[in-house]
């Protein structure tokens, strides 16, 4: 597992899901080693939802953040998260993300945008 450090930056992005039945929206808060920009914890929110809703996307986020810190590439840790739950939509806030199927799927698209947009900084160094 890897020792994070007790303090480290972050960046939280606030994506809109349009979907038929109006906006909602999802608080995705990342940090990442800023050496080698790769992402290395991630933490999901959304607001305004049903418990049942809160509480699959909070126990999905402390999968994600465990597996990235037991070492796992970002790409595998995601994998589950392409799922088809409510609320579908198009996705604002991030460019190019486009549609997506539900908090999970919004969640995935903008992580790994985000982790190619580290990457390509890293690149141009």
């Amino acid at each position: 597992m890897h020792e994070l450090p007790s303090r480290r930056e972050s960046i939280t992005q606030k994506l809109v899901i349009v979907h038929a039945n109006g906006r909602s929206n999802v608080y995705i808060t990342v940090s990442y080693d800023p050496q080698s920009r790769l992402i290395w914890e991630a933490f999901i929110s959304v607001e305004k939802t049903g418990a049942d809703e809160r509480a699959y996307v909070d126990v999905a986020s402390r999968y994600l953040s465990r597996e990235l810190q037991r070492g796992i590439s970002l790409e595998d840790a995601l994998d589950p998260f392409e799922v088809k739950t409510a609320p579908a939509g198009v996705i604002t806030g991030y460019p190019g993300l486009g549609f997506c199927r539900g908090y999970l799927d919004a969640a995935r698209k903008y992580l790994l945008a985000y982790q190619e947009e580290l990457q390509h900084a890293q690149q141009e160094l």
